[in-house]
């Protein structure tokens, strides 16, 4: 000991610039590490939903002709729905009765798909908008 203090005690901050500079790189490395994972993640997510809609692409064409089909099947129904009034009731009458009933049919089936779709797609933007707040900028 001399003067009081020991020599051989380390040194309290021993930390020299290049331990900080190595940290902030460290830092730097890891931010940069990390967007390019979810970068990668979300090009990985869309590669799948675009696998998926090729897959599902003949069934939905496959769909649309059936819808087509069914289309046709209930003009026809409409149709024969308006001749059978007719043999009770004038002509124009009879049409006016199946019109108006086609039209309410067609609305009540239109707002429920309407409702339901507002729905998920409300559903699906809040677990997108969860989804962003995580997203690193």
């Amino acid at each position: 000991m001399t003067n009081g203090t020991a020599q051989d005690e380390p040194p309290l901050n021993d930390a020299g610039p290049d331990d900080d500079e190595s940290v902030k790189e460290l830092f730097g490395r890891l931010i940069d590490d990390s967007t390019d994972l979810v970068r990668a993640e979300i090009d990985h997510r869309r590669l799948l939903a675009a696998r998926r809609i090729d897959e599902a692409r003949p069934f939905i064409a496959m769909g649309a002709m059936g819808i087509g089909i069914a289309l046709s099947g209930m003009i026809a129904t409409i149709i024969l729905l308006g001749l059978s009034l007719a043999a009770y009731m004038p002509l124009p009458v009879a049409a006016l009765v199946t019109a108006l009933l086609a039209l309410l049919a067609g609305y009540i089936l239109t707002r429920r798909a309407w409702l339901n779709v507002t729905a998920l797609f409300a559903q699906a933007r809040a677990e997108f908008s969860g989804v962003e707040e995580d997203r690193l900028p």
